[in-house]
């Protein structure tokens, strides 16, 4: 319930208790998300790594831990040991929730390895998976990006588009802020200036009203 309510440091301190008072795959678990959101990575790892030697626990919360590794070895700019743990993942072959984490997070580790087609296949994989339609449009921004990559502009104008109206209908402004600029990139190399200025100002706009910009999807 306190994570629920963003009184992390409050969920620390009785993660921290349960964990010697039960020590268990599950709390490991709880006690490295915390850590994670506190951005303290290295003792959200050590957690994570704790958690996986309990035999015992739930066979999807392995998966589960793998994936929150994977993203924080992203944090920390290890590419090497983010695709080991995806791999290790994928071997179990979640389901559900884990699953979309899993493919979103391959396709943005295949982004930055510059393996644009297989990005493309597995952001539309996880397009698939979501579990609702703010999921689906960031597997499909990001998906775009992809196309945009390889000078498909058509194909990322038209995802991105598609993307867009998904964030506004739902409200996220965030999400519909660093869509607008991704497009805007697209409208710039199309010539369409007008167009992709509007986008910025209302993108800068955005940002300024919330005071952030949308977050990488982190597994939850």
């Amino acid at each position: 319930r306190l994570i629920r309510e963003g009184g992390f440091t409050q969920a620390l301190a009785v993660a921290r208790r349960l964990r010697q008072i039960a020590p268990s795959r599950e709390a490991f678990y709880r006690l490295g998300v915390i850590l994670k959101e506190l951005s303290q990575y290295r003792e959200a790892l050590e957690a994570f790594r704790n958690a996986l030697r309990f035999r015992k626990g739930p066979r999807h919360l392995a998966a589960q831990i793998l994936i929150h590794k994977a993203h924080l070895w992203s944090l920390l700019g290890h590419g090497p040991r983010i695709r080991v743990c995806l791999r290790k993942a994928e071997r179990l072959k979640p389901k559900g929730q884990n699953a979309y984490n899993l493919h979103f997070m391959m396709g943005n580790d295949l982004l930055l390895r510059r393996r644009y087609r297989e990005a493309i296949t597995s952001f539309a994989t996880a397009e698939q998976l979501a579990r609702d339609q703010r999921e689906r449009a960031r597997a499909r921004s990001n998906r775009a990006t992809a196309h945009y990559r390889l000078g498909e502009f058509a194909e990322a104008k038209r995802l991105l588009l598609s993307a867009l109206r998904s964030h506004r209908a739902g409200g996220w402004k965030a999400d519909a802020a660093s869509t607008r600029i991704n497009l805007a990139a697209v409208l710039f190399d199309t010539g369409e200036y007008a167009w992709a200025f509007r986008l910025i100002l209302t993108a800068a706009r955005t940002l300024n009203s919330t005071g952030k910009v949308a977050a990488a999807k982190r597994p939850e």
